[in-house]
């Protein structure tokens, strides 16, 4: 089963689209591909109607681990990801102790 099907066999009675849900979920693993391995994180989160981006504020009290995640972003993915053979945009900004970032799928 993949997780279309899986998705699709729990999203039962909603009013949710299953292509919604599958794009809000790859963006989300985007993000979570560039800032999971960091420790002590907040981030709040909101996507447009359809789900086609992901607006995302990460707050950490360790502005080094904030600088090295726009520096990772910047330098070395050249803002580019690759997470369940699609390919995401992926941009960022330092806003004094957090970092915004907007993850997109290229299509």
């Amino acid at each position: 089963m993949n997780r279309v099907e899986f998705i699709g066999q729990t999203n039962q009675g909603t009013l949710i689209s299953l292509d919604d849900i599958v794009r809000y979920f790859d963006n989300t693993m985007a993000a979570y591909e560039v800032v999971g391995e960091i420790d002590n994180i907040s981030v709040h989160g909101n996507t447009d109607d359809y789900h086609h981006s992901l607006s995302l504020r990460i707050e950490s009290s360790d502005i080094g681990k904030l600088n090295d995640v726009v520096k990772y972003i910047n330098d070395t993915i050249h803002n580019h990801q690759r997470v369940y053979e699609k390919n995401f945009r992926v941009d960022c900004s330092t806003d004094g102790c957090c970092v915004n970032m907007f993850v997109r799928e290229e299509l």
